[in-house]
């Protein structure tokens, strides 16, 4: 039942256009539902993920308060910038980056996407 009540929610996808070494662009594309839903706010956070372990928290990206209604079907897109902290440790072996983005809609439910970022700090 739950899996079924997921299929009518909002979806979010961070597409990422390009990943230099110090910053990142991109946009997050959000789909509507099958029906109407209140999108309360975007997050974005940076984690670090090693050999299968539970994701480790590095930084905030965004957090941005919405307020805003999605209709069904509905299609819109919001800017991605992010300048990559110039202090960030480099990976070890089996270690990567990920962005990992909630929306956050009615009642706290969350849809969610994970992004491994391909060019940041490899191999020390």
């Amino acid at each position: 039942m739950v899996n079924y009540l997921r299929l009518g929610r909002p979806k979010i996808d961070l597409i990422l256009d390009s990943q230099k070494s110090s910053e990142i662009e991109g946009v997050f594309s959000l789909y509507g539902g099958w029906t109407e839903h209140r999108i309360q706010r975007l997050e974005c956070d940076l984690v670090k993920v090693s050999n299968g372990k539970k994701a480790k928290f590095v930084a905030p990206v965004v957090t941005r308060l919405m307020a805003q209604i999605i209709k069904p079907n509905d299609y819109m897109e919001v800017p991605f910038y992010y300048q990559v902290p110039p202090d960030l440790p480099p990976l070890e072996q089996g270690e990567v980056y990920q962005l990992q983005t909630r929306l956050v809609i009615d009642k706290d439910m969350k849809c969610t996407d994970t992004d491994e970022l391909t060019t940041m700090h490899q191999l020390s």
